[in-house]
């Protein structure tokens, strides 16, 4: 078995029992997000929050540009980001 079978056969078992991939909806969500203005933080606390234009992201991070300069946000339990 190859590195990354297992990732390969899990998230072709989540699309045919879910009818998308695995963070497929994350990934839209974001991608039509892009380049606006977004809030990113821990759900329910709100002294926790980014606000800035999203950048870019990935499998493990979202960019975010803040009046501070880029800021990187590594995903995680409890992120949640939200149009501004």
């Amino acid at each position: 078995m190859k590195t990354g079978d297992k990732v390969v056969r899990q998230n072709k078992a989540h699309k045919h029992a879910m009818g998308s991939s695995a963070n497929g909806v994350a990934n839209k969500f974001l991608a039509d997000l892009r380049g606006e203005w977004v809030a990113v933080g821990w759900a329910g606390n709100e002294n926790s929050r980014i606000n800035g234009k999203l950048l870019g992201f990935d499998l493990y991070s979202l960019l975010i540009e803040s009046d501070h300069g880029p800021v990187l946000v590594f995903k995680g339990p409890g992120i949640a980001v939200k149009p501004l």
